[in-house]
């Protein structure tokens, strides 16, 4: 079942023209599975916490605190998950290893009128990914 999921969710992670596509995919099809969430095993991931102070900045356009990583990985799926807060705005993170490419969003508060930021990363050239499969 997570098998489907997580290859739709890559697929409009790497390949979707809007990337709140990826973000409402996850929150309507697995952030509340808890089946989903309790297969993910705790982790600390260098990649992420070196990446994700940049992201923020890009999200929020000015440095800004980062607190309360919380990550997960499906070893299976090399999927990783999680929660952060930045400047105290809970946030969400979503990486797939294997392709190298994942958001964060997070939610910019009062002073940013409730609006959601996203910004998607990527350690590899869309150009390498090569074309999603049509079988």
């Amino acid at each position: 079942m997570d098998d489907a999921r997580l290859a739709e969710l890559k697929r409009l992670l790497v390949w979707g023209e809007d990337p709140s596509g990826a973000l409402l995919y996850f929150i309507d099809h697995l952030a509340d599975d808890a089946d989903f969430l309790e297969r993910g095993v705790p982790i600390r991931h260098g990649l992420l916490e070196s990446v994700l102070p940049e992201m923020a900045r890009s999200a929020f356009g000015a440095q800004v605190r980062l607190s309360d990583l919380r990550l997960s990985l499906m070893p299976r799926h090399r999927f990783v998950h999680g929660s952060v807060r930045l400047d105290g705005a809970p946030s969400l993170v979503l990486f797939f290893e294997d392709v190298l490419v994942g958001m964060l969003a997070s939610i910019l508060g009062a002073e940013g009128g409730g609006r959601c930021a996203i910004v998607l990363f990527s350690s590899a050239a869309p150009a390498a990914l090569g074309e999603p499969s049509r079988n």
